[in-house]
């Protein structure tokens, strides 16, 4: 009997040691920070990234367009007047202005 058992264990222990093998990476592969849920964790950080990049390229884009026409070369004395009575808060008494968000 005893030689007998040592076969069955024999058999026994090849399926033994790969079924182990698998739940060992099975469980990995599911906790950590090298992960699947890790990395669909990152992806949806990604596209929320992604997404406030193009929302601040648009403000960037609109501020460049404001810069370009105060410059010298093609100054908008609209614009130029606009600003400086909003920041400096200049205005003489019989004037009514009006702002508007944009």
């Amino acid at each position: 009997m005893k030689v007998s058992t040592k076969i069955k264990l024999r058999k026994m222990g090849i399926p033994i040691f790969f079924g182990l093998g698998v739940l060992y990476f099975g469980y990995h592969l599911f906790t950590g920070n090298h992960t699947i849920l890790s990395y669909y964790k990152i992806e949806k950080e990604l596209e929320n990234t992604n997404t406030e990049l193009d929302t601040v390229s648009a403000e960037r884009t609109t501020m460049q367009k404001r810069v370009e026409l105060m410059r010298t070369d093609s100054l908008d004395l609209d614009l130029l007047d606009e600003q400086s009575r909003k920041f400096l808060g200049y205005a003489d008494e019989n004037e009514v202005i009006i702002f508007t968000d944009e």
